[in-house]
C-alpha cells in the first residue's frame, strides 16, 4: 500500500491523505489541519494516474484547488506526515505552484482597501486605522494626478500608505515602483512593515537594478542617494545608463530628500585643497571689491566669515571654474555631484568659509535624472509642516499638488509633548543650571537625548558626561543602545531628523540652541535674507523636526526643554507658532502657559521646572487629561501659502527658461513678478529676487544688471555691491519724536506683544563682549530701531564709516566703533583702535556736515594707551555701562508689556523711556562714561 500526498501551499490549513493499493488508489482521503496548508503526500515519483485522484477529493477542496493540468502544476516537495499525523521519515514529494493558478495582473485588486484585505498580514495588522483609510481612498480617487503630497504625523501609519499606493499602482499596470528613503534605517523600517503585509520588495546594491523591479514584480526600497547622484544606476542625461522607466516613485520624508539632493548635485573643496587655493586666488580680487576685512577675516581663518561671489565675477569665470573642477574629476567630492552641476553652472552659487568653498546650484537639477520627471506617477510624504513650496521648485512638483495635499481630517494623533523654555520661566536660567535637573533626570532610569547644532555646541555636554557619538555608525550604535538600556545622557550634532527614539529610548528631549541649516548655503541664506518668512519657515521645520524624534506614535510621549534665547524666542513668538503644524503650536503655547504659571509663582524656578517635567515623565493623570483636551480642541489649518508658491514657481519656470537659453523670458518673469501683489513683501526679500534678476539681467546687459544691483542692495544691504560702489543713503530725520515711532511699531504687534521680553533677551544674548563683531554690531542696529531711533551699518554695508551709525533726537549721531571680539581682560584700548575713530569722524562731516556728534568706543578697556589719542569728546561703552544697558532694556521691555499696545500713550512711552534712561539724551549720560586717565608705562 503506497501512501500519497500532495502539498499546496497558501491553502486553509488543512492535510488530505490517501491510502492507495498499488500506489495509486481511490479511497475516502483523510484530512487533517497543518499549519503549512493543504498538503497531499506521496511516497514515489509522480505518475500519471495522479490526475486521476484529483476528481475523486471532496467537491469542497476540489472547488478550493481549482486545479489546472497537473504537469502545469506539481513539482517537488519533502512530505512529513502519516495517516496519523506523526511524524514520519522525510521523503521528497510536490507542491503545488500557486504562482501558477494566480491570476492575470488585471484581475488583481487595485482600490487600496480591497488590496489591504487581499493581503496576508501580521496579527496587529489587521485593520486600516481610519486615517490611514481616508488619506487612501483620497488618493485613490485622484490617482491620476502625476503628483501628490501626504501630509502624516509620524507614527501615523504613512508607510503602509506609501506601499499601499505602490501596490495599487503596480496591479493596476503603471510600471515599476520605487520606494526612495532618507535614511538607510528607514529603508530597514520600511522591508520591514512590507513584510509584514506580504508586499513584495526587492532592494538595490548598487550594481544593476533588481529584475523584480524592472518587470514590475516587487517595490525597489532603497536610500535617496542610490538614485539621485551624477552616477546614477536609474541614468543620468548624458551618463553611461540609460534613462530606467519607473512608473510609480515615492520620496518618503520629502523635505529631508532635497535637502540630500542638494548635497548630491554640491561639490565641496576643504580649504587644504589645491582646488580651493586656485578658486580664492581666482575670485580674490572680486571679493576684496566688496569687503576687504572679511577677505582678510577669511584668510585668518575667523570662524563663522563666509563670502559669497558676485554673479557677474562668476558668470565670467566659467571657463576657468571648469577646468579647476574637470582636473579633479576622479575625486568622490566631483565625480559624483558634477554630471549634476554642470550644465547649470552659470546658475551656481559659490561660496567662500573658513573651512571650504561650496559650489551649489541655486535650484537643485533634478530634471537630470529623467526617471524622476518622466514617473507617471509621484508621491512625496511629508510630516505635517505648513510649507510644502520648495518642492515646487527643487522637485518640480505642481503648484496644485502643493495647495491640495492630502491630509487627516481629525488631528489628535501626534504623541503627548510638554514642551517646555527655561529661560520663559527665568530670564538668567542657563545649561549649567539646568544641568542638575537634566542628569537627576538620567538617574531616575530615563533616557535623556539632547540635540547641538554644532560640534562646538557638543563639547559642553562632552565635557559633562554626555556620550557624543561620531559619524553615522557612531549615532547608529547610540541609538540601538538607547533603545536597550536606560539611564543614558546622549548629544547628538545635527540630527534633527532620520532619528527615530520611541517609547523609554527618550523620555526627556533638549534641544540646545535655534537648528542651523545642514550647508554652508543655507546658514548663508539665513544670514543674507535675516527674517525671510521663506527661510523662518525653514527653520521651523528643522525645530518640528528635532521636536519629533522622541515622540514617534499617538500613545508615546515625552517632556522636551528648548535651552537658549534664540530658540525660546522663536518657540514663544505667537507669530512664528504659525509657522509649525497646528498640534506642535498648540503644544508650544501650552508649554508657554506653564512657563509663565511657573515665572508668577515666585517660588525656586529649578525646582519648578522638574515637578512639571515630572508630570510627563511620570504620567500625571490631570496633565494627561489637560494635553487631551487641548489636542481635541486644535482645528486643521488650511493646506498650502499661495503666496509661497507662487514665487518658487515662478523661479522654477524663470530657471527653466534660463536653462534653455531663453534669458529674456527668464528675466521679464521675474521683472513683473517682483513688484506684483503676490511678489516678495519684506525688503529683504524683494533684494533677493531683484539680484536674482540682475544675473539673469547680466547676459543680456551688464549696464542694465548693476542698475538692478543698485536697487537689490539698497533693499538689502547683504546683498552684493554694485560694480561701481553705493551712493551712500544718508539718514534723514525721521517724522515723530521717538515715543511716537517706539509706540507705533508697538501697536503693529498687537497679538504677540508679550514675546518681547523673550525677544530682547535674545537680541542682548549677542550684545556682550566674545560676540563676532558681525552679530553685535547687527543686534546694536537692532536695538537702537526698536528704541525708536533710528540707525546705519556704513562700514559693512558701503564699506566706509563707523560699525554703527546712530541717530538721535535732536539730530544728534553717535558714530560707533565696536571692538567686541578683544579679549576682556585688556586694560587699555590701543592707538589703532582710537585712530579709527578720527577716520569715521573725518567721513561723518564730510557727509553730514556740522552737525553734533558723540564719537563713541565700544570696549571692555576704560582707558586710552599712552601712545592711543581719541578724537575730543570721545565716551566709551565699557562692559559695566554695557551690563547696566542690558539691565535697563530688560525692565523696559517688561514694562511696556504690561497692558496692551492700545493702551498706551504717547506721553506714557516716553515717561517710561526716560525712567529707563533709555531716551536719546539721558542715555548718553548714563551708559556712556569718558575715558579714564592714561596711565604710564612701567
Amino acid at each position: 500500500m503506497a501512501r500519497c500526498s500532495f502539498s499546496v501551499v497558501g491553502c486553509p490549513s488543512l492535510i488530505l491523505q490517501q491510502d492507495h493499493p498499488g500506489g495509486i488508489a481511490s479511497g475516502a482521503p483523510c484530512v487533517r489541519p497543518h499549519q503549512r496548508g493543504l498538503h497531499l503526500g506521496y511516497a514515489r515519483p509522480l505518475a500519471p494516474e495522479v490526475c486521476g485522484l484529483i476528481p475523486s477529493l471532496p467537491p469542497t477542496l476540489s472547488a478550493m484547488l481549482n486545479f489546472v493540468p497537473a504537469t502545469d502544476v506539481f513539482r517537488t516537495r519533502q512530505v512529513i506526515y502519516t495517516r496519523s499525523g506523526s511524524p514520519r521519515k522525510k521523503t521528497r514529494g510536490t507542491m503545488i505552484d500557486l504562482k501558477s493558478l494566480r491570476r492575470d495582473r488585471k484581475d488583481l485588486p487595485v482600490e487600496p482597501q480591497a488590496l489591504f484585505a487581499s493581503l496576508i498580514r501580521a496579527p496587529h495588522l489587521q485593520y486600516l486605522r481610519s486615517v490611514q483609510s481616508h488619506i487612501l481612498d483620497m488618493w485613490f480617487a485622484n490617482r491620476s494626478a502625476r503628483d501628490t503630497i501626504v501630509k502624516m504625523n509620524t507614527g501615523a501609519g504613512k508607510t503602509l500608505v506609501g506601499l499601499l499606493a505602490l501596490q495599487s499602482s503596480l496591479n493596476e499596470g503603471t510600471g515599476p515602483a520605487l520606494y526612495l528613503c532618507p535614511k538607510d534605517q528607514l529603508v530597514e523600517q520600511v522591508i520591514e512593515r512590507a513584510k509584514e503585509c506580504s508586499i513584495p520588495t526587492t532592494t538595490y546594491d548598487g550594481d544593476y537594478l533588481p529584475t523584480e523591479f524592472v518587470n514590475s514584480k516587487a517595490i525597489l526600497v532603497t536610500h535617496f542617494q542610490n538614485f539621485f547622484n551624477g552616477l546614477s544606476k536609474f541614468g543620468v542625461i548624458g551618463g553611461r545608463h540609460l534613462p530606467a522607466k519607473v512608473g510609480t516613485i515615492l520620496v518618503d520624508d520629502a523635505h529631508s530628500c532635497l535637502a540630500l539632493a542638494r548635497e548630491q548635485a554640491s561639490i565641496s573643496f576643504g580649504k587644504t585643497h589645491n582646488a580651493f587655493q586656485q578658486l580664492f586666488e581666482l575670485f580674490r580680487p572680486t571679493l576684496e571689491a566688496q569687503s576687504a576685512s572679511r577677505t582678510v577675516a577669511l584668510e585668518q581663518g575667523v570662524v563663522g566669515t563666509t563670502m559669497a561671489v558676485p554673479y557677474w565675477a562668476w558668470l565670467n569665470s566659467i571657463p576657468a571654474v571648469s577646468r579647476i573642477i574637470v582636473g579633479c574629476r576622479t575625486e568622490p567630492a566631483v565625480k559624483f555631484p558634477w554630471p549634476l552641476l554642470e550644465e547649470d553652472l552659470p546658475l551656481a552659487h559659490c561660496l567662500f568659509t573658513t573651512q571650504e568653498v561650496l559650489i551649489t546650484p541655486y535650484v537643485v537639477p533634478t530634471h537630470r535624472l529623467p526617471s524622476l520627471p518622466d514617473a507617471k506617477r509621484r508621491l512625496f510624504l511629508s510630516a505635517t509642516l505648513v510649507d510644502d513650496s520648495v518642492l515646487v521648485r527643487d522637485f518640480d512638483v505642481t503648484p496644485d499638488a502643493a495647495l491640495r495635499p492630502l491630509q487627516p481630517k481629525v488631528l489628535g494623533d501626534i504623541g503627548e509633548r510638554l514642551i517646555l523654555a527655561p529661560t520663559l520661566v527665568h530670564r538668567e536660567l542657563k545649561r549649567e543650571q539646568l544641568l542638575p535637573i537634566i542628569k537627576g533626570i538620567a538617574a531616575d532610569g530615563y533616557n535623556v537625548v539632547v540635540l547641538v547644532p554644532s560640534a562646538k555646541a557638543s563639547e559642553f555636554w562632552k565635557a559633562n558626561g554626555a556620550d557624543v557619538p561620531q559619524k553615522d555608525a557612531g549615532v547608529q550604535q547610540a541609538v540601538e543602545n538607547l533603545h536597550k538600556t536606560r539611564g543614558n545622557i546622549v548629544a547628538l550634532v545635527n540630527r534633527y531628523d532620520g532619528i527615530d527614539l520611541p517609547d523609554d529610548a527618550c523620555r526627556l528631549l533638549v534641544i540646545d540652541g535655534l537648528p542651523m541649516g545642514g550647508l554652508s548655503f543655507e546658514q548663508h541664506q539665513m544670514s543674507v535674507r535675516r527674517g525671510s518668512t521663506q527661510l523662518l519657515g525653514a527653520q521651523a521645520q528643522r525645530v518640528e523636526q528635532g521636536l519629533g524624534r522622541g515622540v514617534r506614535s499617538g500613545s508615546d510621549y515625552c517632556a522636551i526643554l528648548l535651552l537658549g534665547t534664540d530658540l525660546a524666542e522663536f518657540a514663544a513668538s505667537p507669530t512664528r507658532r504659525d509657522l509649525f503644524s497646528v498640534e506642535t503650536a498648540m503644544q508650544l503655547e501650552l508649554g508657554a502657559e506653564l512657563a509663565e504659571a511657573l515665572r508668577k509663582d515666585k517660588g525656586n524656578p529649578l525646582a519648578g521646572i522638574r515637578a512639571t517635567l515630572d508630570y510627563s515623565l511620570k504620567q500625571n493623570a490631570d496633565w494627561r487629561q489637560l494635553h487631551r483636551e487641548r489636542l481635541s480642541s486644535v482645528a486643521p489649518k488650511q493646506a498650502g501659502n499661495p503666496d509661497a508658491v507662487a514665487i518658487v514657481s515662478i523661479e522654477r519656470q524663470a530657471t527653466k527658461d534660463f536653462r534653455a537659453n531663453d534669458i529674456s523670458s527668464a528675466a521679464e518673469k521675474l521683472r513683473t513678478f517682483i513688484p506684483g501683489p503676490q511678489g516678495p513683501q519684506h525688503d529683504i526679500d524683494k533684494g533677493w529676487y531683484l539680484q536674482l534678476l540682475a544675473s539673469f539681467e547680466h547676459r543680456l546687459d551688464p549696464n542694465r544688471a548693476q542698475e538692478t544691483q543698485k536697487r537689490a542692495h539698497s533693499l538689502n544691504s547683504e546683498a552684493f555691491k554694485p560694480i561701481g560702489g553705493v551712493v551712500y543713503p544718508k539718514l534723514q530725520g525721521r517724522t515723530g519724536v521717538q515715543p511716537q515711532r517706539f509706540l507705533q511699531a508697538l501697536q503693529r504687534r498687537s497679538r504677540d506683544y508679550r514675546s518681547i521680553p523673550v525677544e530682547i533677551e535674545t537680541l542682548l544674548s549677542n550684545l556682550t563682549f566674545g560676540t563676532r563683531a558681525h552679530t553685535f554690531e547687527q543686534r546694536l542696529q537692532d536695538l537702537v530701531i526698536w528704541l525708536g531711533d533710528q540707525a546705519q551699518r556704513p562700514d559693512w554695508e558701503f564699506g566706509v564709516g563707523p560699525d554703527v551709525l546712530w541717530e538721535m533726537a535732536g539730530e544728534h549721531f553717535l558714530i560707533i566703533e565696536a571692538k567686541s571680539e578683544v579679549q576682556t581682560t585688556r586694560e587699555a584700548i590701543s592707538k589703532t583702535e582710537a585712530g579709527q575713530l578720527g577716520q569715521h569722524i573725518a567721513w561723518f562731516k564730510q557727509q553730514y556736515g556740522e552737525r553734533p556728534l558723540t564719537a563713541v568706543l565700544v570696549h571692555p578697556a576704560s582707558r586710552f594707551d599712552t601712545d592711543a589719542f581719541a578724537p575730543e569728546g570721545t565716551m566709551i561703552l565699557n562692559t559695566e555701562r554695557l551690563a547696566a544697558l542690558h539691565e535697563a532694556v530688560r525692565k523696559f521691555s517688561v514694562a511696556v508689556t504690561e497692558k496692551a499696545p492700545d493702551m498706551w500713550t504717547i506721553e506714557e512711552i516716553g515717561n517710561l523711556l526716560a525712567a529707563h534712561n533709555l531716551s536719546s539724551g539721558l542715555f548718553r549720560t548714563t551708559f556712556l562714561r569718558r575715558p579714564a586717565p592714561q596711565q604710564p608705562r612701567t
